[in-house]
């Protein structure tokens, strides 16, 4: 079944070739909640924002899960989620309970669509830890959503002893709504990416890419899933 979202533009970058919202010319807080709104009132599937701390024109960009949680309340039946939420901007037990408080907050209409990020100079200029090259990121990512996913479905208190996260007594009462729990979406083609969608995932969205490139992009997809014995749907 196809489904339709829209692209909230919480920041402007007129004439970017990759960017999803690439015309509004100046971003303005106001009419990017109402077009929001708007979409869900007219249908859209689900409604998308950005997750960066500076991009587009003059820099100027909202927050991305700021503008999640008042969409939660302004909207009625759209789904939302971030566009590669950068997980580095949170950390993993706080991203859990965050995203579990949203799906409750919603009615259980969360999209966790979770990345390793891209701009290691936003990162750098607010002080917040990085890694490269991404492989790096994408390990702390599957370990993130390892600590999610308990925090999200095991009852009573959470301990996790891991390589980047170290969790004693954690709760992340109560649950999201949807059940197992909300659905989790991964990004880009990079070999151990493919790897963490098949083994995570219950979705997988790429950039802007040709046809030709799409196609070959989600045969690797296929291969992934394969050898981990995931069914791709």
């Amino acid at each position: 079944m196809t489904q339709f979202g829209f692209c909230v533009p919480i920041f402007a970058m007129p004439g970017g070739d990759l960017f999803r919202t690439p015309n509004y010319e100046r971003l303005d807080a106001k009419t990017s909640f109402d077009m929001a709104v708007t979409a869900d009132r007219l249908g859209y599937d689900s409604l998308w924002v950005a997750d960066h701390l500076f991009l587009g024109r003059d820099d100027e960009i909202l927050e991305g899960w700021t503008t999640l949680a008042a969409l939660a309340g302004a909207t009625q039946r759209a789904k939302l989620g971030m566009i590669h939420m950068a997980h580095f901007l949170r950390h993993a037990s706080m991203t859990a309970k965050m995203t579990a408080t949203l799906d409750q907050l919603s009615g259980g209409r969360l999209i966790h669509f979770v990345d390793g990020g891209n701009r290691a100079e936003e990162f750098s200029a607010y002080g917040l830890p990085w890694a490269e090259p991404v492989e790096a990121r994408i390990e702390r990512l599957v370990e993130e959503l390892q600590v999610t996913l308990a925090l999200w479905t095991q009852q009573g208190p959470v301990d996790f002893a891991g390589r980047f996260h170290n969790l004693r007594g954690a709760r992340c009462t109560p649950h999201p709504v949807q059940e197992p729990h909300p659905p989790i979406w991964l990004g880009e083609p990079n070999p151990a990416m493919l790897e963490a969608v098949a083994r995570y995932a219950q979705g997988w969205n790429s950039v802007p890419v040709s046809v030709a490139d799409l196609k070959q992009r989600l045969q690797l997809l296929a291969k992934a899933c394969e050898d981990v014995g995931a069914a791709l749907r």
